[in-house]
């Protein structure tokens, strides 16, 4: 039987496992308790623990001593998940969609009330839609934003804080009528994704996903076509392929909304 390799940097590993455990731990541990959780020594262990609280990746509390994760972990998953990182884990999904769908393909955030094109990757159809990188459009009018919205709110009056005022009728088939728009929202969340028919585009719809980090939406993919192309069966058929792309390639922590199916009860 081959022994178990061991860490090349044994006072790195130990400070990488405490952070690993802490991050079970919910409201923390003290030191006996995470000695005894990683078969450590205390006296080795509280060094290991006032380094990492130097640089913030711990925090002790003051009344009951439990060691907790600090702010600088947090710190780190947000630029881990940056906008232009965001680009390089996700431009091969794009390329992969373009290639099976031939239809164009976006990577949409929110910002504000708008919602933002990080990237994206037209066809080699003739007849296509237009877009770009950096396009700015209002996040209600588009699949792309309705698809991180959708998820964000779960009543109207906190959404309707945020999002107020007039809606731009971007085309004559733009949904203006807040309620109207809520109830799109609420759609969008039970079926697991946005469509936009003709709303920021005549002649164009749009059908996106969301991606989530536990729970929450941090950025949505699209596929955009000619509405001529993109009847009920078409928009299955694009879903599927946003799925079957979109799932394998998501880091550890991202998750894509769960099919109405898949939220029912499992039965004997």
């Amino acid at each position: 039987m081959s022994e178990e390799p061991s860490s090349p940097m044994e006072s790195v590993d130990k400070a990488l496992l405490a952070l690993q455990t802490l991050s079970n731990a919910g409201d923390g541990l003290s030191l006996g308790a995470l000695a005894t959780a990683l078969g450590l020594k205390k006296n080795s262990l509280h060094r290991t623990l006032a380094a990492l609280r130097f640089r913030g990746f711990v925090v002790q509390d003051a009344a009951t001593g439990a060691y907790q994760l600090g702010p600088t972990v947090l710190q780190l998953a947000d630029d881990y998940l940056s906008g232009s990182r965001l680009r390089r884990i996700f431009h091969p999904v794009l390329q992969a969609l373009v290639a099976d769908v031939n239809e164009l393909c976006n990577l949409g955030v929110l910002e504000g009330v708008d919602v933002i094109h990080l990237d994206m990757i037209e066809p080699q159809q003739s007849i296509r839609v237009w877009s770009s990188i950096g396009a700015r459009s209002p996040a209600v009018t588009s699949a792309l934003g309705r698809a991180i919205i959708a998820f964000l709110y779960d009543d109207f009056e906190t959404f309707a804080r945020r999002f107020n005022g007039a809606i731009p009728k971007r085309t004559p088939h733009t949904q203006t009528d807040w309620r109207e728009v809520w109830r799109e929202m609420q759609a969008t969340r039970l079926r697991g994704y946005a469509l936009e028919n003709q709303e920021g585009q005549e002649g164009v719809c749009c059908v996106a996903i969301p991606v989530l980090r536990s729970g929450t939406p941090i950025l949505s993919i699209s596929i955009s076509a000619p509405s001529e192309r993109m009847n009920g069966m078409r928009i299955g058929e694009l879903v599927d392929s946003l799925r079957q792309h979109i799932a394998p390639s998501l880091p550890v922590g991202l998750s894509l909304p769960k099919l109405p199916a898949e939220s029912l009860p499992k039965t004997a």
